[in-house]
């Protein structure tokens, strides 16, 4: 069934590190798909289901135009004349249902997240939906208001984190008004829903469906079916991302920067595609060094060699072409920020993130030049005053790359003086401690003796001040510092040579 709704709304989407003492140091971290962001235009009218409810980070709603305006309008006409209802959803909120008719001239009162409902116990509202639902329609409560009723209890149950019972919610609007024009926005939210409990496969088959539905609505009303096949779309590829689908992910986000929207932020899709471009490298790596080890491990035959050797071949080829994607993406990134007319914005926020991530795939490529001019740019980059705290830690990052690969490439002065600079940057426990260690090796391999002795006793020292609370890691660091000292000191007193130490 999935694979037949992805085939009908086809047309809707037109070099790892080696290992290193600080691979972990200032490492990136993935970015959480958004929850529920804030929107601006999020239609005023709080009963049903709208757009404006089912907001994603890389969605940029145009504020207040005639289709939200419209919408709310109509929202507004289906719940106007309906006091009966809305006095009875007040009455359920205090559990004491009446089963007066009311009077159904009077002003509507609609107060969304406001309302007794919203308020209610988990226990009470259950209890008072069931007897609303229960009621007779005809006479006592308007269809509208038992839509309103089966809405809000959706808003109670994801308030109390009952996001299951909120499925069971949506579904039953699903299968009782399967006509109505939130439909769509119904299954929208229960993807979202399946994404919080961890189950990207129903969640794909729930934003698949959505599409389905969203495609009653083209015909009257087009502006609304754009938005929801937008969401639905981004949300499919988040939902892949999440569930570690890197290579569909990676697809899906192209295609919607191939298709732009005038309401799509597609300097945030970017960033999602460069970051999975990233996680599908990292990934490809490690398969790599197991296929490696695999065959290090036994005597393949023939046959067996020829697997292998096709394996990291197709490996080798595919981190080849990520890390080519990553610089491409970060160039028209970068091409657009110069182009820029602009001083401030989300374009330079990201600045720093997308020259980190095109650096880095240079020098994973060995293409070193172009690594370079990216360090430089870093080091020599004056940001202003209201951007120094984006930029400080993507500078740290890089200073962390620069430092280990001047380590690697046995320019140890050079990767002191950056090591001494991230010292200064990263003052967290452990990475101060990371920083050490390396600043002592540097100091080991520049023949500097007494110094590094005076850096492993430095570690000595924070490790007696805070032993109680480090991690398994950071002991480590410490027992390797008592036992550089005590070889380091061995070599001062019978002057023999110094052993290399453990890269």
């Amino acid at each position: 069934m999935r694979n037949l709704m992805k085939n009908d709304f086809a047309r809707c989407f037109s070099a790892s590190l080696p290992v290193f003492f600080l691979a972990t140091l200032g490492a990136d971290e993935p970015i959480k798909p958004a929850s529920e962001p804030a929107i601006v235009g999020k239609p005023k009218i709080e009963y049903g289901l709208t757009l404006g409810d089912l907001g994603n980070d890389k969605i940029r709603f145009i504020p207040r135009t005639p289709y939200i305006i419209a919408q709310d309008l109509a929202i507004a006409g289906r719940i106007a004349g309906l006091t009966v209802g809305h006095n009875l959803l007040a009455d359920i909120g205090t559990n004491n249902l009446k089963q007066s008719k009311g009077d159904t001239n009077s002003p509507p009162s609609i107060t969304g997240t406001n309302s007794p409902v919203s308020k209610a116990s988990w226990e009470g509202a259950l209890s008072a939906l069931k007897e609303l639902l229960g009621s007779d329609a005809s006479e006592t409560v308007k269809d509208e208001a038992k839509k309103a009723a089966i809405i809000e209890l959706v808003h109670v149950a994801e308030r109390h984190h009952k996001y299951e019972e909120a499925i069971q919610f949506l579904a039953e609007y699903a299968a009782r008004y399967t006509q109505d024009p939130i439909v769509a926005e119904v299954l929208l939210r229960q993807g979202h829903l399946f994404r919080k409990l961890n189950k990207p496969e129903m969640a794909i088959n729930q934003f698949y469906a959505a599409l389905n539905a969203a495609s009653r609505l083209k015909v009257v009303n087009l502006a609304r079916y754009q938005r929801i096949v937008l969401m639905a779309q981004i949300e499919i590829a988040d939902t892949h991302k999440q569930a570690g689908q890197l290579d569909e992910a990676i697809d899906l986000y192209k295609r919607l920067l191939n298709n732009p929207s005038e309401e799509l932020d597609e300097d945030r899709v970017r960033v999602e595609l460069v970051q999975t471009l990233g996680m599908a490298t990292a990934e490809a790596a490690y398969e790599t060094n197991r296929l490696t080890n695999r065959r290090k491990a036994k005597e393949p035959s023939k046959t067996e060699e020829e697997e292998f050797a096709a394996q990291l071949g197709k490996l080798e080829k595919a981190t080849e072409g990520y890390q080519r994607e990553i610089i491409a993406q970060c160039a028209i990134f970068l091409k657009q920020l110069s182009e820029s007319t602009l001083s401030s914005g989300t374009k330079f926020d990201l600045h720093p993130e997308f020259l980190y991530h095109k650096t880095r795939a240079h020098r994973a490529l060995g293409e070193q030049p172009q690594a370079e001019r990216g360090y430089e740019q870093f080091l020599q980059t004056n940001e202003k005053q209201d951007q120094k705290s984006i930029w400080a830690p993507w500078k740290a990052r890089i200073g962390v790359d620069i430092a280990n690969n001047y380590y690697q490439d046995g320019r140890y002065e050079d990767a002191l003086k950056v090591y001494q600079w991230l010292r200064v940057e990263l003052k967290s426990l452990e990475d101060n401690l990371k920083i050490l260690q390396q600043i002592g090796y540097c100091h080991e391999r520049l023949n500097q003796l007494e110094s590094a002795i005076k850096v492993f006793d430095e570690i000595i020292q924070i490790g007696s001040e805070h032993r109680s609370s480090m991690s398994p890691a950071q002991l480590l660091i410490l027992e390797m510092a008592q036992l550089r000292r005590s070889i380091l000191d061995q070599c001062l007193k019978k002057k023999t040579a110094l052993p290399t130490p453990d890269p």
